[in-house]
């Protein structure tokens, strides 16, 4: 009967030289280096997919109705006016009616986006309901849609802030908002400015 032979492995230990303080810095650098080509690379990266972030046009279905918040494209040369118009169709068979609470039946607010690193911070500048000629007047009234038919709104900003101020080249947002009391809807869209 062979009896269990017990194996020794000897342990070869080998000693590491602590790395001078030019290894040290040269590898320091290095991985310097290395973070500075990834995070120019992702700059790069995030700035060529934010153009793929604008949108002219945004659509919605709901309760009956589709509704297209639309601008004519998502790239204007500054000072040029920016046309939004609100597409609002009754896709259902029989009449929707919209009541509003007062004269405003559509009404957009523009945000620019300030970057901070790689985040977007919405910043208010402009509504259409802003203008003396927009201001909200109390005059309850009603829309009747019928099966099939649309009504479109529409409003324009001439690419200035609230204070009057032409805006900056630059990316902004506009949210529209149908104002009816009994069908509220939001819609939004992505466009820039350039010099």
């Amino acid at each position: 009967m062979d009896s269990p032979r017990n194996v020794r492995l000897k342990r070869k230990v080998t000693s590491v030289e602590p790395l001078t303080p030019q290894q040290q810095m040269f590898r320091f650098g290095l991985a310097l280096v290395a973070l500075i080509i990834l995070f120019i690379l992702g700059i790069k990266w995030f700035a060529e997919n934010r153009s793929k972030m604008l949108n002219s046009s945004a659509e919605l279905d709901s309760r009956g109705l589709y509704l297209k918040l639309s601008m004519k494209k998502s790239s204007y040369m500054g000072g040029e006016p920016v046309d939004v118009q609100l597409l609002v169709k009754n896709i259902s068979e029989k009449d929707v009616v919209l009541n509003f609470d007062t004269n405003l039946e559509f009404d957009f607010t523009v945000q620019s986006e300030l970057d901070l690193l790689f985040t977007q911070i919405p910043q208010n500048i402009w509504q259409y309901s802003s203008e003396p000629e927009h201001i909200p007047q109390p005059k309850a009234h009603s829309i009747t849609i019928a099966p099939g038919k649309e009504q479109t709104f529409r409003g324009t900003w001439g690419q200035q802030m609230f204070s009057g101020a032409k805006v900056k080249p630059g990316r902004y947002i506009i949210t529209g908002y149908l104002k009816s009391s009994n069908h509220a809807e939001t819609l939004q869209l992505r466009g820039q400015t350039q010099k």
